[in-house]
């Protein structure tokens, strides 16, 4: 049998799947959501993943992110001996990320996508990777993150224990478990932002119910009612009853009211501008913002953006936001799916962010003039890009003739090479 790295005994490995209450199985996952903090409120505890998903700045900045990641085709690449990268098509971790992670069940567009959403918003994916004796990769079999943990044991082994269906859990090596995950202050499972952002989400979450109260009253607050007279508890009960009928919710706004037995309005209201409603909810995005350092015109909060700045955020968003995922993937992905001699051999995964300009068609036709003029591509490489057929010498790169070595320009071979041959040998007079 095979030895894995991670440690795990090998009567633990062979021992059959067991059946585990899902309650107590969810306790030993979750563990005790600390509630350390001398600021912790009632809002907080009912803040959790599933909860802040409600809020529709998290909703926004969840689906944004991971729509995007999952836009990004993911390619197996090969480096041969020139340094160069060739693209390989037909390797089977090429055909599980491009085509379908789950033997054809869903896109590979939906599983990146789903798996992204779940970094995101719990803080990590764990995926069971499928493979045949000889270790060819044939699936993806991802979990939800509630459902699966990484622990170490007694010497520092790293292992994964993952829940599937029937309850059946299962104790996996980490060469057979695929995790991505978000940072993580301690511990090898990644920390949620929706989590760690709870008071944030919190003040959002009572700044909308705040927001919802005040405008189903009318946009008004309230106030009290003064008299001299004694009532009993039934009389104040139904007289505010009778008031609240008559004036409360927003369709009985701005009616005319009548005071009766003497009674005093003394108001207590302001505007909601004075409460900040409209300032507390862009601030509330903007925190959304920070959790997952994303640029606010991502979620259509444009009071810093303009015309000038705009394509400067969505170049910060690429460098600052999905480029770290892109690296993570990348690094996790070249380590668990493919064996050391392919590793040896050259086989890495990389993304195509050249996807990302598809939408701008002048900044892709700009980036592709720079390669063609430049010798880096040829010109039927775009024409294929573009769905355009070859044209006749359009494999042979090309570079403009002025550029040359300083070993050329010093020698002179560039200013002999471009006269014509009758005057090469004419001598120029200064």
């Amino acid at each position: 049998m095979k030895k894995y790295q991670s440690g795990i005994r090998r009567e633990r490995l062979n021992a059959p799947e067991r059946n585990m209450d899902r309650e107590f199985f969810q306790t030993l996952l979750n563990g005790a959501r600390g509630r350390h903090s001398p600021y912790w409120s009632e809002a907080q505890s009912r803040i959790n993943e599933d909860s802040a998903m409600s809020l529709t700045a998290v909703y926004s900045a969840i689906n944004r992110i991971s729509s995007d990641m999952a836009m990004i085709p993911i390619q197996v690449k090969r480096r041969e001996k020139d340094g160069s990268k060739r693209v390989v098509d037909d390797h089977p971790v090429a055909k599980v990320l491009s085509s379908s992670w789950d033997h054809g069940q869903t896109n590979a567009f939906f599983s990146k996508r789903q798996v992204m959403g779940y970094c995101l918003g719990w803080g990590q994916s764990i995926s069971i990777i499928e493979s045949t004796r000889w270790g060819e990769v044939t699936g993806l079999q991802h979990h939800h993150p509630q459902y699966g943990r990484a622990y170490r044991d007694s010497n520092g082994q790293l292992y994964y224990i993952v829940m599937g269906l029937n309850n059946q859990v299962k104790e996996l090596p980490p060469e057979k478990v695929l995790h991505f995950k978000n940072y993580a202050c301690c511990g090898d499972n990644g920390d949620s932002p929706l989590l760690i952002g709870r008071p944030a989400l919190a003040l959002y979450t009572s700044a909308e119910a705040y927001a919802q109260t005040t405008y189903s009253n009318g946009g008004n607050m309230r106030g009290y009612l003064m008299t001299d007279q004694d009532m009993t508890v039934e009389e104040v009960e139904a007289y505010l009853s009778a008031m609240v009928d008559e004036h409360g919710g927003v369709t009985n706004a701005n009616k005319i009211g009548l005071l009766q037995g003497g009674m005093k309005w003394m108001a207590t209201s302001f505007s909601p501008e004075a409460a900040q409603l409209v300032a507390s909810r862009t601030f509330a995005i903007q925190d959304v913002c920070r959790l997952f350092s994303l640029p606010p015109h991502k979620l259509a909060e444009m009071s810093s953006s303009t015309f000038g700045n705009i394509e400067e955020q969505n170049r910060q968003y690429v460098d600052m936001t999905l480029m770290s995922w892109i690296t993570m993937i990348e690094a996790e992905c070249n380590l668990k799916l493919f064996s050391q001699l392919e590793r040896d051999a050259g086989y890495c995964v990389m993304h195509d962010l050249e996807v990302l300009l598809r939408g701008n068609a002048l900044a892709q036709a700009q980036a592709d003039r720079e390669y063609v003029t430049s010798g880096i591509k040829s010109v039927n490489e775009p024409r294929a890009r573009l769905g355009l057929p070859p044209v006749d010498g359009g494999d042979a790169h090309i570079i403009q003739s002025n550029q040359a070595t300083l070993e050329q320009i010093v020698s002179g071979k560039t200013l002999r090479s471009n006269l014509p041959a009758s005057t090469s040998e004419v001598p120029i007079n200064v």
